[in-house]
């Protein structure tokens, strides 16, 4: 049984006929350790059919290892959203479900497009950093506001080859929920020093990427 029924491919096709230029997804799963990691690759696989701008590869994560950390990929499900030539360094992990589809099929369309959208402000500042940032945006698929807030941050991400984004989708990584003290969503983690709970702001989004830029800087041997 498909995972996607008539009535929403048709929808999708209408979304994905927007694309700007073709998008690759990379999926990762493993039957064996992950079973449920095996729906997110149909899933991709069946939006790869809807539309010819997507390409679709599917990866084992333990026998295309290398492939992983090519990619730095560290867990599944996994999702590697890529531009056409470029890797903002954008992904998903996690069931793409409830709310959480909609943030897939979004970051689709803003890679595709190798625009942010973001401020002229927010992209002077972005264009400056001098250090690497890592963006963590935990949610759950019945959180209004989670696709907001990963939204923001792989913006940031394609705005600026200093900064990496992940959406997370927590219910499959109790590890991650203890780690992180999770007990609310949205959740934004900034180089894993500072954390923002909520869709934040541009501007206050921006303003700790660029502390966390500034101490990463500052404390390098």
């Amino acid at each position: 049984m498909a995972l996607i029924d008539d009535t929403v491919a048709e929808q999708l096709k209408q979304e994905l006929s927007k694309l700007v230029h073709p998008v690759r997804l990379v999926a990762f799963s493993s039957a064996l350790t992950s079973p449920e990691s095996e729906q997110v690759s149909r899933l991709i696989e069946e939006l790869g059919a809807l539309e010819p701008r997507l390409r679709v590869e599917s990866c084992n994560f333990v026998l295309d290892n290398a492939r992983a950390e090519t990619l730095g990929v560290l867990r599944i499900p996994a999702v590697a959203i890529l531009g056409e030539t470029k890797d903002y360094g954008i992904r998903f992990y996690g069931v793409p479900t409830g709310f959480e589809f909609g943030t897939l099929i979004d970051a689709i369309l803003d890679v595709s497009g190798g625009d942010s959208g973001l401020l002229p402000a927010t992209r002077e500042a972005l264009a400056v950093l001098e250090q690497p940032v890592h963006l963590q945006v935990f949610t759950t698929p019945t959180c209004g506001y989670c696709p907001m807030a990963v939204q923001l941050a792989y913006r940031f991400a394609i705005e600026s080859d200093k900064v990496t984004s992940d959406g997370v989708e927590v219910t499959g990584f109790p590890d991650l929920v203890q780690r992180y003290s999770l007990s609310s969503v949205p959740k934004t983690v900034v180089g894993d020093k500072s954390e923002l709970v909520g869709a934040p702001p541009e501007a206050l989004l921006l303003e700790h990427v660029q502390k966390a830029a500034a101490l990463a800087g500052a404390i390098k041997v």
